[in-house]
Formats: structure tokens, sequence, C-alpha cells
């Protein structure tokens, strides 16, 4: 982003008015200002979420509405504080230049990260239902960058049998051997009988030595899909993926940045508000907004506002379905 506002300050004046722009006239501390924002923007619209980018069409709707609430708030910024205005016509070459630039260098990373001579080798711990379905999302996810090497698990009449399409290429009694004849990068546990079959000793040796990372197949498919499967998690799982005080403070941080925006939102939306207001006064007789209490985080309730669209007495004997 900083980049592509240095280019438009240079496609806007040219080269020899550029240095004065941003030497002069402090352009690079502009440059640096709008790029915290955009970057800001980015991180709320979820847009360093891999998972976001399996679907390019979501990928450019968010990158364009990311776009657009930085420019918003740089808009505002400007004018409430004209010097930190880059320059005629500057921020109207960048924002279609990060766009296009943008997309590209996703859509890039999305290629790279699909290629399948590229990525991160992994090895399944288990041979059954749940082992299966972690393979199965992965394959669906080439471009989550992982590449599946086969399975391991104790049945040995199930060895070189494909499962589902990497096949079972050790018993869990080898698991060691089978790593470093493979070139195992990540190791996902997903065995749904582990009582007696787990192999505790040998996944303890790997994990001291650092050879390879080993990760519970349920965080595993979280990661990959977005969702939790209730069939792989465990008490244990839940314990162990509480809310440390870093997830409490990006919590915070989102909320308060969320908080913003929406305020942003209210003030620029003020004229809409106040026109449908009118309108609602004037179509029929009542309040303006109707209130209804609701299930909010956490079992909270709360009270919903919002325009009334209803008959002041619609639900009078209770809440009904909508009809014509």
């Amino acid at each position: 982003m900083f980049g592509v506002i240095i280019g438009a300050v240079y496609l806007r004046v040219g080269v020899e008015g550029a240095p004065y722009e941003l030497v002069e006239k402090h352009g690079y501390y502009k440059a640096i200002f709008a790029t915290v924002l955009c970057l800001t923007a980015f991180y709320l619209f979820d847009l360093y979420d891999f998972i976001v980018m399996h679907d390019r069409h979501e990928l450019v709707l968010r990158l364009v509405q990311a776009l657009g609430l930085a420019w918003i708030v740089l808009a505002i910024s400007f004018y409430a504080y004209p010097q930190l205005m880059l320059g005629r016509s500057i921020s109207l070459i960048a924002l279609p230049m990060a766009l296009a630039l943008m997309v590209g260098w996703r859509i890039s990373i999305h290629w790279f990260l699909g290629h399948p001579d590229f990525g991160e080798r992994i090895l399944i711990v288990g041979s059954g239902n749940l082992a299966v379905e972690v393979a199965r999302q992965v394959l669906n996810r080439p471009d989550a960058g992982y590449r599946i090497v086969g399975f391991v698990g104790t049945d040995s009449e199930l060895l070189g049998k494909s499962l589902i399409n990497p096949r079972v290429v050790g018993l869990t009694e080898d698991l060691d051997k089978i790593v470093k004849r493979e070139g195992i990068d990540r190791l996902v546990v997903a065995m749904g009988e582990r009582r007696g079959q787990l192999p505790t000793d040998r996944l303890l040796k790997l994990s001291l030595g650092g050879e390879v990372s080993i990760e519970e197949g349920a965080t595993f498919y979280e990661r990959v899909t977005g969702r939790v499967s209730l069939d792989m998690i465990r008490p244990s799982w839940l314990i162990f993926t509480g809310r440390g005080r870093q997830a409490k403070l990006a919590t915070v941080t989102r909320s308060a940045v969320h908080r913003f925006v929406a305020l942003i939102g209210a003030l620029l939306s003020l004229p809409i508000v106040l026109l449908t207001a009118i309108v609602i006064k004037v179509d029929s007789r009542g309040p303006v907004f109707y209130r209804q209490e609701r299930i909010g985080k956490n079992g909270r309730p709360f009270v919903l506002a919002k325009f009334r669209s209803m008959r002041v007495d619609a639900e009078k004997e209770g809440p009904v379905w909508a009809i014509k």
C-alpha cells in the first residue's frame, strides 16, 4: 500500500515534482498514515485469514469493502485535518492501483499455495472416519498449502490401501521412521478411538525432538474449514483451546475497531436515518422505532431497536409469522 501511494505521487506530479511532494510536504508520513488505515481495514474484514482465499469473489468483495472503508476514513481525516491530504488526485489514482495490485497479489498467492510442488507435507495419524474427513477437507482446499502424504494406522490389513486418495503408508509403531523417510512437516492426530492405540511415546519423542509439528485433528480441521467438527472434539480440546490473554486483547481491540467503524457509519447515514424516520411518521401513527428483547452473546439479553415496518398492534396477541 505504501508503494502504491508513492507510485501515485510520481504518476501525478512527475519525477521532478515528487521529491517536493514527498519530502518538503511530508508525503512519506502521509503515506504511512494511509497505509496503517488500510492495514487496519484489511484486518477488520478478515483479509489476513487464509480461509477467505478459496473464494475469489469473496476476496474481491472484501478488498473493495476494506479499501472503501479506508478511503472514507481518509476523506474524513482530510476534511478534519487538511494538512494530512496527500495532494490533488493522488488518492483517486492510488485507489484503483491498490485494488488491482492487491487482487493480483492475492490471486498469485492462491495459485502458489495450490501448486502441487509447494506446501507443507502432512501425515495423518489415524485411518478411520475422522482421519478420512480431515483428508477430504484438505483435498478440497489445495490453496491452504497442505499436501497429504498419507495415513498411518494400527491395522496392518490397510497397508497400501487408498482411503480417499492418499493411501495408508505405514503403522503407528513405525511413525518416527515414516516421518524421516517421507520428509513430513506436520502430524495431524485424527484417531477416533485412542485408548491403547495412540502412539504416545513416539509422538512425545517427535515433539521433544522438534523434528515435526504435531497438531490435534479437531484444531487442524477448524483451521482449514473455519468450522468445528462435533465428532472430533473432546473435553481436553475444549480445555486446551481456551482463550488466553492475547486472544482477549485481540477481542477488545477488534471490538473497539467495530464500534469506531459503526460510529462512522452512523454519522454518514444520519441523513438517510432522518428521512426514514419522517417517512414512517407520515405513513402511520406510532413510534418510529420498534424495540424487542433478544438474546445475545453468552446468553445476555439486549434490546434491539430498528425502524418500525409493521402496524403498532401487529403483534398484540404475540409474535406471528409474516404474511402478505
